[in-house]
Formats: C-alpha cells, structure tokens, sequence
C-alpha cells in the first residue's frame, strides 16, 4: 500500500510519577494520546510506540509503518537489544530482569511485520516531533492542571 510517517511521545513529571503519552501521524494528522497517574518515562515512550502500531495497524491495514521516536531507549531497546534479551530469557547483560518487560514483548509481537523504528533528535525543529510533545504536555496540564517540566531536557 504505502508508508505513514509516525512520530511519538510519552513522559512524566516527576520520573517516576504522573504521565502522558502521544502520537501524531505525518500523512493524516491523526493523533492520539493518554494520560498515566503513576508511571515512568520509559514506560510512557513505549506505550506512545505501542498505541501509534496498535491504532494503524487496525486502522490503516497494510500500511507501512515508520515510527520516529526521540528515545534512544526505545529505538536501541527495539532495534539492537531485544534480541539478547530473549536469548538471555529476558535478562539484561547484568542478568537481572528487563524492566518493562510486559512492554518490550507486546512490542516485539506487534513490530514484527512493517513496522520500523528510527529515532529522531528531540526539540530540533521537527513539526511532528514537536507536536507530539505538545499533545503530551497539553494532556499533562488538562488532567493535573499544571505544566508539565521540560521532562525531556532532563530525561530524554
């Protein structure tokens, strides 16, 4: 069919604490997003990764997915580090647990077919990028009623 372009999101503040999650694609300007009341920023960027395959998947079958992602914990974590974790039953090279594990394998089940992830630069100018931020922090602020910190300065 064709390819989407899909930029995500996802943090909290503080880490760990309340957070957000979103997603806006590049070819329709769809976008979603949640709010968490107790989570991390890990677990949020993999969440905003998870939804954006989720959503397209059903929604546009067929479909190319190219998810952008400015976290190098989800793109290394999807890309070069999954693999040695399921090798190693799920264990990280120190042999403890992976954290989010519940995660990284409903991840790894539904990134299987075209589907990729690249990361992108965060706060660089780039308008998708940049709106997924803004529509974590707006569901930040309309669910807690105060801004949300510059999480990804401290964080991302």
């Amino acid at each position: 069919m064709g390819t989407l372009h899909i930029y995500t999101d996802g943090g909290c503040d503080p880490n760990p604490g309340k957070g957000t999650w979103a997603w806006v694609c590049q070819e329709t300007s769809d976008w979603d997003g949640a709010f968490e009341p107790r989570t991390t920023n890990q677990r949020m960027e993999l969440t905003a990764i998870i939804e954006a395959i989720k959503h397209h998947k059903k929604e546009k079958p067929g479909y190319f997915l190219n998810i952008f992602s400015d976290s190098q914990y989800c793109v290394k974590g999807l890309n070069e580090w999954i693999i040695g974790w399921k090798r190693y039953n799920w264990k990280n090279y120190k042999g403890k647990d992976v954290k989010n594990q519940d995660l990284w394998k409903e991840l790894d089940t539904i990134a299987q077919d075209h589907v990729t992830l690249e990361w992108v630069r965060g706060h660089n100018g780039n308008p998708f990028n940049e709106r997924a931020d803004e529509i974590t922090r707006e569901i930040f602020a309309e669910k807690t009623g105060k801004e949300m910190t510059d999480f990804k300065k401290k964080f991302g």
